[in-house]
């Protein structure tokens, strides 16, 4: 985008019936020198030229009471509130009000630049996470742009405020964006990857080794008695146990290891450089932060599995080989073990229940 100047005179920017003033600004630094300080390089190179807005006292406030009026006549104020705090904070770095912004606290032009930027972005994030949706945001920005811009008498003007509105458009989708990827790839009561973060993530860490020759783990785990504690103790208990396992997962784990909940009770753990052994010295950390009780199987890549899917799918066949030989760390409502050749029905806890009593009602003599 062109980088224009206001030269030496005053431009008036009316807005609501006030004026807002435009101080002279000076020629941009990277037409002063031939080599920019790396300071004066990032400001440069991310925001336009140095601006000063003077504005009235009651700038930022018709600004915004115009804004908030626009805000209430729309759709989206039945859903969402109005940000006042955040849209305030934006207004006032777009008119020149934030501190660190005025000739008065940074006489350094490219300084300046810098500190117009980092206020810039910090005020568009802040705002972005009070948007209920990306339209939502969209809108909202395109009400302000039209507000400030409409009442523009200068090209000059109108390019320089257009250039600082695209700069917080594009930072405030940026973090809404970033912020819908995360909870579509985390699980939201816990802060563990979900199942689909876990694809991506094992995809990536098993090309990894198969190019660096190291082994990589997986931990399939299960909570123990998770459905007798919501049933006997109500389903906040059982959400507090499992964060307690989750905590303890994470914090047993090394920089590089990933916890996963893939279900209700369904755990996976990523261990990256790392056999069964490695594997069972892992659990036992887990277990220095008492945990609930919960069962697990290991499976590593030096066994030939080479997916996602094998590895998981010998990992729970490990699981319930363990649960199988300890019945008092069985959970009665949980799956029962695939049989040999038969994917895993992790995931599909009432399924597997279902045929688990089929069996033993078909097969087995009632317990006496």
């Amino acid at each position: 985008m062109p980088r224009g100047r206001l030269g030496s005179r005053y431009v008036s920017l009316l807005v609501c019936d006030e004026a807002v003033t435009l101080a002279p600004t000076r020629t941009p630094p990277a037409s002063r020198a031939g080599v920019l300080t790396a300071a004066e390089e990032k400001a440069s190179s991310k925001t336009p030229t140095t601006r000063v807005l003077s504005v009235s006292q009651h700038g930022s406030a018709v600004v915004i009471r115009q804004w908030w009026s626009s805000w209430r006549e729309s759709a989206d104020s039945e859903r969402s509130h109005w940000p006042a705090a955040e849209a305030l904070a934006l207004v006032r770095v777009l008119l020149g009000e934030a501190p660190g912004t005025r000739p008065e606290d940074q006489p350094h032009e490219a300084r300046r630049n810098e500190a117009l930027w980092i206020a810039l972005s910090s005020a568009a994030r802040r705002w972005a996470l009070t948007m209920p949706s990306i339209g939502t945001l969209i809108r909202h920005l395109s009400i302000l742009r039209r507000i400030l811009i409409a009442t523009a008498e200068d090209r000059e003007t109108i390019s320089q405020l257009s250039e600082l509105l695209d700069l917080a458009l594009v930072v405030a989708v940026e973090e809404l964006v970033a912020g819908l990827e995360g909870e579509a790839m985390h699980d939201p009561l816990t802060g563990a990857g979900n199942r689909r973060w876990l694809n991506t993530a094992a995809a990536a860490a098993i090309d990894r080794a198969a190019q660096s020759s190291e082994p990589i783990c997986v931990v399939a785990i299960d909570l123990d008695g998770l459905k007798r504690i919501n049933d006997k103790h109500g389903h906040n208990a059982g959400d507090e146990a499992i964060k307690r396992l989750v905590a303890a997962l994470v914090a047993a784990a090394r920089g590089t290891d990933q916890v996963f909940r893939i279900g209700g009770d369904e755990f996976v753990v990523l261990l990256p450089s790392c056999k069964r052994h490695g594997a069972e010295v892992y659990l036992k950390r887990v277990e220095d932060f008492l945990p609930p009780k919960f069962s697990y199987g290991i499976a590593d890549t030096t066994e030939g599995k080479r997916t996602l899917e094998s590895l998981l799918q010998l990992a729970d066949e490990r699981l319930y080989a363990k649960r199988s030989v300890d019945p008092n760390r069985v959970d009665r409502d949980a799956p029962v073990p695939a049989a040999p050749g038969v994917v895993s029905t992790r995931g599909d806890s009432k399924r597997a229940s279902a045929d688990r009593r089929k069996q033993e009602k078909g097969s087995h003599s009632p317990v006496r």
